[in-house]
């Protein structure tokens, strides 16, 4: 079964939640459009207006830290929870591929307690609670450890065992961590908001020494005001979309896509597409159920006003190749 060097496949989708609430979020999208422009205009210009360039180093100054206070929150917000399910994912990942091999050795001796024990699906398990699932894990790597002997049959070496416990390890260390990136978070949501009032004040100063300008280089004031005006970002409804097919690249219509966390479902249509709207932001484990199919469960990040495309392909279930 083991294979050296071989992890789960875990899917990770890059983040870019929003961490800024709309008006915040329009004016940090303006100030950088205020930086560009100025960057990039006349130094002769410029220069005619007393202590501008020094108002406008300390709103640069102020906008780097409200980037690097941002990415910051943004990290504090979903990083660490991200990643302690994606480490989740692959922990319970290897746990159900030890148990299914455990539940048939039980079967075949007869040991109904330990097939009872071990006869939990992967559902099951992700929706329990953090410690829960980790302790499941650890119950299957303790009855494998003690029946290695007898699992070699079942495909068990003693490799499986050493990178399921090297997984749950990792998994335990990383379960206080998002309830420690509240805090973190909250210092980070007040950095934000200070910076946006540096930066809204240093450009209020810009505005005074701008307006000299309005009749002596209308062209350069026009255009300053043009790029001082506040636009209100556009807001998708289309949370999540995607295709599913066979390992033919044949669409595959009438698979189940499911968000069990939300308790969603959709239905794939005759051309195999799919797609959800309105989903709040966060990362679920979406499944895909198709008859005749195995099952294929990833975790995908929703991004808030963003939409998320993923394309699944269904392998067929081991009775279909049998009889294909």
């Amino acid at each position: 079964m083991h294979q050296s060097g071989v992890r789960p496949q875990v899917y990770f989708i890059n983040l870019i939640f929003e961490i800024m609430n709309r008006k915040q979020e329009s004016k940090r999208s303006m100030f950088i459009v205020v930086e560009e422009f100025v960057q990039n205009s006349d130094a002769s210009v410029l220069a005619l207006m007393p202590n501008f360039n020094s108002e406008y180093q300390d709103f640069v100054t102020a906008l780097n830290d409200l980037r690097a206070a941002s990415e910051d929150q943004l990290y504090n917000r979903t990083g660490a929870r991200v990643e302690k399910e994606l480490l989740q994912t692959a922990m319970v990942d290897l746990s159900m591929n030890i148990a299914s091999r455990i539940r048939a050795y039980a079967y075949d001796s007869g040991n109904w307690f330990l097939f009872r024990k071990v006869n939990k699906s992967r559902s099951s398990i992700a929706k329990m609670k953090d410690s829960l699932s980790m302790d499941y894990c650890q119950m299957v790597h303790d009855e494998g450890t003690a029946l290695l002997a007898s699992l070699g049959a079942y495909g068990v070496v003693a490799q499986d065992l050493t990178d399921l416990q090297a997984a749950i390890t990792v998994y335990m260390e990383w379960l206080p961590k998002p309830r420690t990136a509240i805090v973190d978070r909250r210092v980070q949501t007040e950095l934000v908001s200070q910076y946006l009032g540096v930066c809204s004040a240093k450009v209020a100063a810009m505005d005074v020494h701008v307006k000299m300008l309005e009749w002596s280089h209308p062209e350069f004031y026009e255009r300053y005001t043009f790029s001082r005006k506040l636009v209100t970002p556009g807001y998708r409804k289309l949370s999540l979309r995607g295709t599913i097919t066979n390992e033919m690249g044949e669409a595959l219509a009438g698979a189940v896509v499911r968000i069990g966390s939300l308790g969603v479902s959709k239905r794939s249509t005759g051309n195999g597409n799919y797609e959800f709207k309105s989903l709040p932001a966060g990362v679920y484990n979406v499944s895909f159920e198709l008859q005749g199919y195995e099952t294929h469960t990833q975790p995908v990040a929703i991004v808030a006003n963003e939409r998320t495309d993923v394309n699944v392909q269904l392998h067929e279930g081991v009775s279909m190749r049998i009889a294909s």
